[in-house]
């Protein structure tokens, strides 16, 4: 089902959905739970851009959908001075300004004044399966959203929407066509006069970067001789091993040991020789049952990898998986084996396989 609706003058925005029926999804009834908190919004605040929205676990693809139900909601609803995500996308790249993968509210903010708009829209959506002992069940999903209205001028959160449900696989979208409309009829309740907001026109595209001149090219800093080793060991066969003193025993908070190797590590996945993707696989030595293994392995893989995006690795090189007790390098048979199984390997991620 292919729908045009108008943002501004002289454009139109082109929203397909295969197989949705879009008046369907606005008819279903409202009944997540949701943490709602709405603060006072200044009636001047007209002209809205809408972000795309933040994948933060299996949620490729269903994001984009997210941000344009809801910039078709503001206009469905009666705003029209709406630039919608993929305008948004589109406006930077050619202006050589790609969006950050993350956008927090000071991107969010400068992305406002650069189009100068008056406020902003933007979140996060993640999509987690449901897991059943050892296997992830895709039939029922944990869906989490997390909403902002940014108010562009002064930079403060206007307005929080905050969404925490399991759902039925195939009724994902139906659900976040239900959040968005739920999330703009909120939004627009705060204004009185619904005929003043959005005012065609209200927005400016941002000024491309000059061509003339060439940016100076930031300095790449040199790897100690450690960093170099463990960049070597990272692309070796078997790639880079952590040993179980990352972590103590049954614990997914690492360790000062592993901060301090990850640090190298960090310094080592941002040099122009690193590999462009990486596995962090974690496992365990089997003390407890299988499922709370491989939850407790899949927590310390994700544990390591938050600290190095932390440390400035982007979050699409990375994919952390947990092995649980399944893959032991020798029998646990005393302390020091188990000590031995207890282990992250962090190896390049082969060209076939995705983040």
């Amino acid at each position: 089902m292919s729908l045009l609706f108008p943002l501004r003058s002289g454009s139109v925005f082109k929203k397909t959905l295969a197989g949705t029926s879009v008046a369907a999804l606005m008819a279903l009834a409202s009944c997540a739970e949701k943490d709602l908190h709405i603060g006072s919004m200044p009636k001047e605040d007209l002209c809205i851009a809408v972000l795309p929205f933040e994948v933060r676990y299996d949620a490729a693809t269903t994001n984009e959908l997210l941000s344009e139900f809801i910039a078709l909601d503001l206009y469905r609803n009666g705003a029209r001075g709406i630039v919608g995500p993929r305008d948004v996308d589109q406006l930077f790249r050619t202006a050589g300004e790609p969006l950050p993968p993350t956008i927090d509210p000071y991107w969010a903010a400068e992305i406002g004044r650069k189009l100068k708009v008056d406020g902003v829209i933007f979140g996060a959506l993640s999509r987690i399966p449901i897991w059943r002992g050892t296997k992830a069940d895709k039939d029922e999903l944990q869906m989490n959203i997390d909403s902002y209205y940014l108010d562009a001028k002064t930079g403060e959160i206007r307005w929080v929407y905050g969404a925490k449900e399991v759902t039925p696989g195939d009724h994902f979208v139906a659900r976040l066509g239900q959040h968005s409309d739920m999330m703009v009829k909120s939004l627009l309740s705060q204004h009185s006069d619904r005929s003043e907001f959005g005012k065609p026109d209200c927005w400016a595209k941002p000024e491309p970067k000059p061509l003339a001149v060439a940016p100076t090219p930031t300095p790449v800093p040199s790897l100690t001789e450690n960093q170099k080793r463990i960049l070597k060991e990272l692309t070796a066969p078997n790639g880079l091993l952590i040993k179980a003193e990352a972590f103590s025993e049954r614990s997914e908070q690492l360790s000062k040991e592993a901060v301090s190797i990850l640090r190298d590590v960090g310094a080592a996945l941002k040099s122009p020789e690193a590999p462009t993707n990486v596995r962090i696989a974690a496992h365990v030595d089997g003390t407890e049952d299988s499922a709370s293994d491989l939850r407790l392995s899949k927590n310390r893989a994700e544990a390591i990898k938050d600290y190095l995006e932390k440390l400035g690795v982007e979050d699409r090189r990375m994919k952390a998986v947990g092995f649980g007790s399944t893959k032991p390098i020798v029998p646990n048979i005393n302390r020091r084996s188990r000590m031995m199984n207890r282990r992250v390997e962090l190896t390049v991620l082969p060209a076939t396989e995705t983040p």
